[in-house]
């Protein structure tokens, strides 16, 4: 597969003809049908194979997405209690008021002390209006080190490993830091990849997040999702247009469709905060009915 560097430096046409000739795309997953959803690992949850990313989400009219995508079939909803300093979970909260079916929420802290931790989620508990989280994850943990410290005696994973003793949580999970093409926040993909694959050794952690796309096929971070294969840890990938810059080059579904169809993926959450976000990336992960 084409590497990263030699992408950029090939200045992005002549490289994604290359990568796409290598993408096998199956008629497994089509326009017409209904959502599929996959078993998230040992949660048993059965999530949609499309969730909704919402780290975009900052006013309260964003809902409307959030509705649009509950009634095409998405069943999984990821935010984080520092996305938008709370608003995100608040509009999640609005939706999830407004629907009244049932959808799994997964929120984070990115706490590594649990005091602050349980605070956290305390308040995030708060702003969706819930009365349990179904996964609460420990954001952005990027290095062994890190992992180490929100493990440790006084770490951010005591505190949700009570709160799920006590009802307010029903599994925990973990997120890689920012993907290697984020700018913005420079991370070793390599140390993440091994900082991941320590939490699924560990066997605290029930699902797993990761950053990946048609850019990471081939990198260290497919070890991470054959690990998680093997010992039943549902994954979750964000990060599949990488950051919205391959949607330059490339369409939602053209994005989405290869990694739909790596059964080591449970769900892929692309970040949307408007109706037509929702409408055209959503039917990415319908099936045709079987007869």
């Amino acid at each position: 597969m084409l590497s990263r560097r030699c992408f950029l430096k090939a200045g992005g046409a002549a490289a994604l003809a290359f990568l796409l000739s290598k993408l096998r795309l199956s008629s497994e997953l089509t326009t017409g049908g209904k959502m599929a959803k996959r078993r998230l690992g040992r949660t048993g949850l059965e999530v949609s194979v499309i969730g909704f990313g919402g780290a975009p989400l900052r006013r309260v009219r964003e809902a409307e997405a959030l509705l649009e995508a509950f009634k095409l079939g998405v069943n999984f909803v990821d935010t984080a209690a520092n996305y938008g300093k709370g608003a995100s979970e608040r509009v999640v909260g609005e939706a999830l008021r407004r629907y009244g079916g049932r959808v799994y929420v997964a929120t984070k802290t990115a706490k590594r002390r649990a005091a602050k931790a349980r605070a956290d989620v305390e308040g995030s508990l708060r702003r969706l209006g819930v009365p349990a989280i179904d996964i609460i994850q420990l954001h952005s943990v990027s290095s062994p080190s890190t992992l180490k410290l929100v493990m440790g005696a006084n770490g951010a994973l005591k505190a949700v490993k009570e709160l799920r003793d006590s009802g307010l949580v029903r599994y925990i999970g973990i997120t890689g830091g920012h993907g290697a093409l984020d700018l913005r926040v420079r991370v070793d993909p390599v140390a993440e990849a091994k900082t991941i694959a320590l939490a699924i050794l560990s066997g605290e952690f029930d699902v797993v997040q990761v950053s990946y796309n048609i850019l990471y096929m081939g990198t260290a971070i497919e070890e991470v999702l054959d690990l998680a294969e093997e010992n039943d840890v549902g994954v979750i990938v964000k990060k599949p247009f990488v950051g919205g810059r391959m949607l330059k080059w490339l369409k939602p579904r053209e994005l989405l469709k290869p990694l739909l169809e790596d059964k080591r993926i449970h769900t892929v959450i692309p970040g949307m905060k408007t109706v037509e976000h929702v409408r055209e990336n959503v039917p990415v992960g319908y099936v045709q009915p079987t007869a």
